[in-house]
């Protein structure tokens, strides 16, 4: 932008509605400082992190300030990061859209 090198972006992951949404929550907000700017980090201008609902579970939004430049490559590292603590942590699950049929 014209007032700053960085921009508002944001890493989006959808875990189950029985996952353990403060451990997703932690998962998401520690990719994203991990991967921070060091001037942001001693600004303390820090990662945070929203929540929503969604019909195949909750989406944890971890937004983050990012050169513009290395938007892209951030935000691959972020969501690698993501996963990796995912499939690390047994009480936290990627939803994905899906039906049951009960009879």
């Amino acid at each position: 932008t014209m007032d700053s090198d960085f921009i508002l972006d944001e890493a989006i992951t959808l875990v189950t509605y029985e996952s353990n949404l403060e451990k997703a929550k932690e998962i998401c907000y520690n990719a994203a400082l991990k991967n921070l700017d060091e001037e942001l980090k001693k600004k303390k201008d820090l990662p945070f992190i929203r929540v929503f609902q969604s019909d195949s579970g909750i989406q944890v939004k971890a937004r983050y300030k990012v050169k513009t430049v290395e938007r892209i490559t951030i935000s691959s590292k972020i969501h690698n990061e993501i996963i990796n603590n995912i499939s690390k942590a047994p009480d936290v699950r990627i939803a994905y859209p899906h039906m049951q049929i009960v009879k």
